[in-house]
């Protein structure tokens, strides 16, 4: 194996863990740290509620998390054949060539998992009581002036 085949396996080693860290990892959306938090992951939602254990529950997810969720496995299946395929071109040369059509097909899923991840609005959908109290109080915050300390 020459250089670039064994850096672009560590690489693609990284980027593998890294993508099965993010979906093992609840913390996608996270309300902070106080006493009653919200945390929302692909395959996890936890709450915490003052002073209680933390419970965690699958999430009903919308579906563009879906999608997100299934580019992420392809791309995590794409990338665990590339390193092997990597490792096993050691002894058969030929496996290179295959593992740059599957590297290139995860960087693919991967790209469009971004796509999608970047497209999807978490604005919450507030009823017209909340608007009129959101409105109400970023007016009444946009004439507050700070005043110099004595």
């Amino acid at each position: 194996m020459d250089k670039l085949t064994v850096i672009s396996g560590c690489l693609f080693l990284a980027a593998d863990i890294f993508a099965i860290a993010s979906i093992a990892n609840p913390d996608w959306i996270n309300t902070g740290k106080s006493s009653g938090s919200l945390t929302v992951g692909l395959v996890r939602q936890c709450q915490t509620i003052h002073g209680r254990d933390r419970t965690c529950v699958p999430p009903q997810l919308p579906t563009e998390w879906v999608t997100t969720l299934l580019f992420i496995i392809l791309g995590i299946i794409s990338l665990t054949v590339t390193v092997g395929l990597l490792v096993m071109s050691h002894w058969r040369r030929e496996a290179t060539r295959y593992a740059r059509w599957i590297a290139f097909a995860g960087s693919i899923e991967l790209k469009a998992l971004d796509v999608v991840g970047s497209r999807h609005n978490t604005k919450p959908d507030y009823d017209e009581k909340e608007k009129r109290c959101l409105k109400a109080a970023t007016a009444k915050t946009r004439h507050f002036k700070l005043q110099p300390a004595v």
